[in-house]
């Protein structure tokens, strides 16, 4: 153990340890980058400089192996929370074909190569079999920086994921049975007990979410607190059952997934602190497992790593080929299916562990997994990197064609009595992907714009917008001193550029006017989208939403914004579609869902 002025290496002072990750997140990617590598390879370049086999400045302990474990388990959460459940659905075929393939093609690939070359026993051959199998979806935040992670093929690749490291849960169960040095549940007591968990999970955490979101709105720390505990004992309950913790976590992922909004501060808070610390801590630790040493000091190492990686890399590959011919896919696709699923980490370590304790495989086998890892996380990074690249490319987020201005809302509010539901709805229909406040505005003289009333009016609307998961920089008041409200209204539209005015509507309108003399008025003289609203309760509970059409309302100017709003209020909302009237209207907006591939449902 070495010290330089009172401090020693490998680093013990928590403060220490802590502030070297720290540079090293921050500054390894950045470095990277202006080399054109991903930054996830520089992470694990990191990891293996600083590591016990590099200059030993960090110690590959059980502290920081905690750090490890919980970026992977943090990493299989935002997985299941981000996916588009919507697009799952549609894509079951391709998702089960993939999962099957990418387990069964490599699992045979190793047991017959390791059985029949390599002359291994029957139950070592089939723990290779295993590690050849699982994979890690390590690559996963490439694909989320570039925006893609909702694309058809990544959620298939997820959804594979899942069946593969079930089916390689499945296998070493049997493995163990067979060995008969470990204690198992056997196979049909996992089966009972991955049911069970997928039952309390899937249809436990909504409800207790719903409830504790509700009787905590407004906290936002207890909210996160509150996710993050979900997220472990949902992985804790899954080792209980002899299940792999991710599982666990990924399914918690699925449950949250339509609980919190897309556009919310909690969610935007929980990729924040998986992105800048829980998963770059876990892509160190890979690094730090890798010994250089061992990898390169000996020939028969090095020999059995490149025969590991060939065999992993060609069978991984075959498998998104053989599912690019079957669906006809691009050739896009299909590299970033296999650049997703080509990476290895810590699974195929802790399998190979069980097997090397047990006296199923040997060193070299062990330290060659080693290199395996090394070259199938720079593989993947790469493909994932230049294929992600491609896609995001040549299929654009096709939405954004029917986005002719930018969106800006508009919220006129005078009612006390109706701020809340106004502001609910404004927050409801606000794209998630919009960085632009929503405005509210108080029309009076100015002896009114001091009022205590006003300035009541205005913290409601922050209180609403608060409990609602949404930070006060997302509100933007507005006063407008004026007699005539309908122009002020309108002039203020204009000033601020708004796409959409959002109003109140009350029964007592009278009998000449729909909605009202100035709510028809504000109709009469824009061409603004103008929706107007009886008080909404309970908007993001369950429920569906309806949409009626008029006859020939397809030909209507507004009407592909109108579809556009009413998609982000389903999406930020969770709530199916159900559309009728019309038959040209509900055809057309069929369309337009397939063509945007929608995380909501609709019929």
């Amino acid at each position: 153990m070495q010290e330089w002025f009172h401090i020693t290496f490998p680093l013990s002072d928590p403060v220490q340890i802590f502030l070297l990750t720290l540079l090293i997140v921050l500054v390894a990617p950045l470095f990277f980058k202006k080399l054109k590598i991903p930054g996830i390879i520089g992470l694990i370049l990191a990891g293996i400089l600083v590591g016990p086999h590099g200059l030993n400045l960090l110690a590959n302990d059980v502290n920081y192996k905690v750090f490890g474990s919980v970026g992977l388990i943090y990493l299989m959460f935002l997985l299941g929370l981000e996916m588009d459940l919507g697009g799952m659905k549609k894509q079951i075929m391709q998702t089960a074909t993939f999962g099957i393939l990418t387990f069964a093609i490599p699992f045979a690939s190793g047991f017959f190569v390791f059985r029949h070359f390599f002359d291994y026993s029957f139950l070592s051959a089939l723990l290779i079999g295993c590690a050849f199998a699982t994979h890690t979806l390590l690559s996963y935040p490439i694909v989320r920086r570039l925006g893609i992670h909702k694309n058809a093929v990544v959620n298939i690749t997820i959804g594979a994921t899942i069946i593969a490291d079930t089916a390689v849960l499945m296998v070493l169960t049997f493995l163990a049975d067979l060995a008969g040095k470990t204690k198992s549940p056997g196979i049909y007591g996992i089966s009972a007990a991955l049911v069970l968990l997928i039952f309390l999970t899937l249809w436990g955490i909504p409800k207790i979410s719903r409830w504790f979101f509700k009787a905590n709105k407004g906290d936002s720390q207890s909210q996160f607190l509150f996710v993050l505990t979900i997220v472990f004992l949902s992985s804790f309950t899954a080792q209980l059952f002899a299940i792999e913790p991710i599982i666990g976590a990924f399914l918690a992922g699925l449950a949250l997934n339509r609980v919190i909004p897309a556009a919310s501060v909690l969610m935007r808070r929980l990729a924040f602190f998986g992105n800048a610390l829980f998963i770059p801590f876990f892509l160190i630790s890979i690094g730090m497992i890798i010994d250089p040493g061992i990898i390169f000091g000996s020939m028969a190492t090095l020999q059995m790593g490149m025969i590991l990686l060939t065999v992993g890399l060609f069978s991984k590959f075959l498998a998104a080929w053989i599912t690019q011919k079957s669906f006809r896919m691009s050739g896009i696709q299909r590299n970033l299916m296999f650049g997703l699923s080509s990476s290895r980490a810590a699974a195929i370590l802790a399998v190979l562990l069980v097997g090397y304790r047990v006296e199923l495989i040997n060193d070299i086998v062990l330290n060659g997994t080693l290199f395996y890892i090394l070259g199938s996380c720079l593989v993947s990074s790469y493909v994932t990197d230049l294929s992600g690249k491609k896609l995001a490319i040549t299929e654009p987020i096709p939405k954004e064609t029917y986005r002719k201005i930018p969106e800006r809302i508009l919220v006129p509010v005078a009612n006390p009595e109706t701020i809340s539901s106004l502001t609910n709805l404004a927050f409801s229909i606000k794209d998630p992907g919009s960085t632009d406040p929503v405005y509210f505005l108080a029309i009076g003289t100015e002896e009114s714009m001091l009022s205590e009333q006003t300035q009541k009016n205005f913290k409601m609307v922050f209180h609403t917008a608060e409990k609602l998961g949404f930070e006060h920089d997302m509100v933007h008041p507005v006063s407008r001193v004026d007699l005539n409200i309908s122009q002020a209204i309108l002039r203020s539209a204009d000033e601020l550029m708004a796409s959409k005015i959002i109003m109140g509507w009350s029964e007592n309108t009278g009998t000449d006017f729909l909605f009202g003399q100035l709510r028809d008025s504000i109709v009469s003289a824009t061409e603004r989208m103008v929706l107007i609203t009886r008080k909404i309760r309970y908007l993001h509970l369950k429920g569906k939403i309806f949409v009626f059409y008029p006859p020939f309302a397809e030909f209507e100017s507004g009407f592909d914004d109108s579809l556009l709003t009413v998609y982000h209020l389903a999406l930020n909302t969770h709530r199916p579609l159900l559309f009728a009237g019309a038959p040209n209207a509900i055809r057309k907006t069929e369309s337009f869902l397939r063509e945007i591939n929608p995380s909501v449902e609709h019929r």
